[in-house]
């Protein structure tokens, strides 16, 4: 329903001026898997890294982002791992106020798990999943040209079973005027 009300939306942010590849944001946080599924039983997430580049396009804004997230194993009878989540994303942004923003998105990529210790074999180190998400944010200007920023995101990971993970990311995000000639190669 909220990605809805900001597509709806589109036309009066877009009237306000913002400019396709005009600018691009670079964000950094920290992220934290706060869901609780039968996945969580075996595993406890750690803290991570969120890392994104978004920039207005001609609806919406796109990003391409990855996050770094540790997972701890429960018992014994399981491997630690870590997870890289690639994605591409496209969403928007509804102003509130001078001072905040809301904002809604789609994400699709690919989770990687990275798995750790001994006794496992070296083809079994690896695997790579397609997974889809949806992600809705706040966002409050702080100063100039810096923001900071909260999002919750409900990520699936498109294994034999299903993973639902629920990411929680708080961090800072930096905007750019975009130089002329990477607004000429994106054009």
């Amino acid at each position: 329903m909220l990605l809805a009300a900001i597509l709806l939306s589109s036309a009066s942010v877009a009237a306000e001026g913002k400019q396709p590849l005009e600018t691009f944001s670079v964000y950094t946080g920290g992220l934290t898997d706060v869901g609780q599924t039968n996945f969580h039983d075996i595993w406890q997430p750690e803290t991570g890294i969120d890392l994104s580049v978004t920039m207005p396009f001609y609806y919406g804004e796109v990003e391409v982002g990855i996050t770094f997230l540790p997972y701890s194993a429960l018992s014994n009878n399981q491997p630690d791992f870590s997870s890289e989540y690639t994605y591409f994303g496209w969403g928007d942004v509804i102003p509130l106020s001078r001072v905040f923003d809301l904002s809604a998105g789609i994400r699709v990529g690919t989770f990687r798990f990275v798995f750790e210790g001994e006794n496992i074999e070296k083809h079994r180190r690896f695997e790579s999943e397609f997974c889809a998400a949806i992600v809705a944010g706040v966002e409050s200007k702080l100063y100039s040209a810096w923001s900071f920023e909260l999002s919750a995101s409900y990520v699936r990971i498109y294994t034999a079973k299903r993973i639902d993970m629920f990411y929680l990311s708080g961090g800072v995000s930096r905007t750019f005027s975009t130089p002329d000639w990477m607004r000429e190669f994106l054009k």
